[in-house]
């Protein structure tokens, strides 16, 4: 009579049993596709986040790496890569891009592509010597463990690539990198990184340059000589009678200024880097002069350039070259050539000009060459019969200035005239304020600015609020009566 009972009670057992192997065989097959997932061609890191780092050799595996990992004296950050069975040579993976958090000092070789160059044409690169703290990436068992010919961009702004010298430049230096990012593939890709602090540069260049000047070997002049700045007999110290020489050349539409100096036995050429190189360039004034008070005559070259951009466009800008003369040659001084342009409120320089800001250094400012400008009447440019503006300078001091404007606007040319059609608008013993480098006036919502252009011209723009007569113009360049300048060729 117990069967019934027995019967039922193997059947609850069986069926048990049955459910515990099916839940074995669901977590088996889970696990199965875990893995096919983990093995999957394509890897993307950015979701995973590990707890403490796993890794602090500098050479690293990319198939092993995970998120937070230390790699030498870097973080991993995010990475993506892609793996497969059909790598070249066995290479580990096909691609990756690998993100790196923290900064290292890193000491190697640098160039800077000249700008002809099709792919990275006038960027800065480098590489990283052997046995640094910096991050390297494996890409195979043997032969050839690690990538050759690893060389990052560095991410710079045009005035930080100058530090490194002109393109074409190469040397050593020694770096403090940021956010380094890896990017290794099959197609011509490179890795980046940002730039902190520059420790120290030395540029191969440099030397060459200064062993030319001592070589028995001269140098073919390029380009068509200039001979209103070009000068015979300078008679350097360490050189003796030498001849410099401005020289012209055309390249795709765009004009290249060259320097030389051509001494008894050999001539050299002042390299640089044009600071604006698509402008129009052209050479200003040159003068020889001792700037360190070393004895030596030194180059200076004034080079005036137009950008043909933006309201200002057709205002040449000046650029300052300054070339020291050492025993073995001449060395561009980037040091003075940045002291001149920082401390200069002007847009365009002369030599005196130039000579005032190396001596005076930083202590330049604003307000003492305001204070130098001349009272009087400044005409705008282009102003004639049935359009102009006068500026009238009354007082200047150091922070502000007193002027009147008075400007006028005919309509219907000579008939116009006759029949009175003349609209004015003008503005009476006003002070305006230094504000920057500029004077600023201000009257409501109008208001106009005066900038210094050079020691005898200024610069006029208001905000276009509506203030004068239709037609009534009164923006652009204005000039006292001009003279012959002076500097356009100075030779001593």
């Amino acid at each position: 009579m117990h069967r019934p009972e027995t019967a039922r009670f193997l059947l609850f057992f069986m069926l048990i049993l049955i459910f515990l192997l099916f839940s074995v065989g669901c977590k088996n097959e889970n696990d199965l596709t875990k893995n096919d997932e983990q093995n999957s061609t394509t890897i993307n890191s950015k979701m995973q986040q590990v707890n403490s780092p796993t890794n602090t050799s500098p050479a690293f595996d990319p198939r092993k790496i995970k998120v937070g990992d230390k790699i030498g004296s870097m973080a991993v950050a995010s990475y993506e890569r892609v793996r497969t069975e059909l790598s070249n040579e066995g290479e580990y993976v096909a691609q990756a891009f690998v993100q790196f958090t923290g900064e290292v000092e890193v000491t190697g070789t640098f160039k800077r592509y000249p700008l002809d160059r099709e792919y990275l044409d006038g960027e800065v690169v480098f590489q990283v010597d052997e046995n640094q703290n910096f991050p390297q990436m494996r890409i195979r068992d043997t032969p050839e463990e690690f990538r050759t010919d690893e060389w990052i961009v560095l991410s710079l702004d045009d005035e930080t690539k100058r530090k490194f010298g002109p393109p074409d430049s190469e040397g050593r230096a020694t770096l403090v990198l940021t956010d380094y990012k890896i990017e290794y593939g099959p197609t011509e890709i490179s890795d980046h990184a940002q730039l902190k602090k520059i420790v120290n540069i030395k540029r191969n260049n440099e030397a060459a340059t200064k062993e030319s000047s001592k070589g028995s070997k001269s140098i073919e002049i390029i380009g068509t000589p200039i001979k209103e700045q070009s000068f015979a007999s300078i008679p350097f110290e360490k050189f003796g009678s030498s001849q410099f020489i401005s020289a012209m050349e055309e390249i795709n539409n765009k004009k290249v200024l060259h320097f030389y100096v051509q001494g008894p036995n050999q001539t050299v050429e002042l390299k640089y880097e044009p600071a604006s190189p698509d402008s129009i360039h052209e050479v200003k004034a040159v003068s020889f002069k001792d700037v360190n008070g070393d004895g030596l005559k030194d180059i200076i070259i004034v080079v005036d350039y137009t950008t043909g951009f933006g309201y200002m466009g057709a205002i040449p800008i000046s650029e300052i070259l300054i070339f020291l003369q050492t025993d073995e040659g001449f060395v561009e001084s980037k040091a003075l050539e940045d002291q001149v342009s920082s401390a200069s409120p002007y847009r365009m320089l002369d030599i005196p000009t130039v000579l005032e800001l190396l001596k005076s250094g930083s202590k330049s400012g604003a307000s003492q060459f305001w204070a130098k400008l001349a009272a009087g009447d400044y005409s705008l440019d282009g102003s004639d019969e049935y359009g102009g503006s006068i500026l009238t300078i009354e007082k200047v001091s150091d922070n502000s200035i007193i002027f009147s404007l008075s400007a006028f606007h005919v309509t219907g040319g000579d008939e116009g005239i006759k029949k009175g059609s003349v609209n004015i608008g003008e503005l009476s013993s006003v002070t305006a304020y230094l504000s920057g480098s500029e004077m600023i006036y201000r009257d409501g919502d109008y208001e106009l600015s005066i900038s210094l252009n050079s020691p005898d011209t200024i610069y006029v723009r208001d905000n276009g609020v509506s203030r004068y007569g239709a037609g009534v113009f009164v923006n652009g360049e204005y000039g006292r009566e001009r003279k012959t300048d002076s500097t356009k060729k100075e030779t001593r």
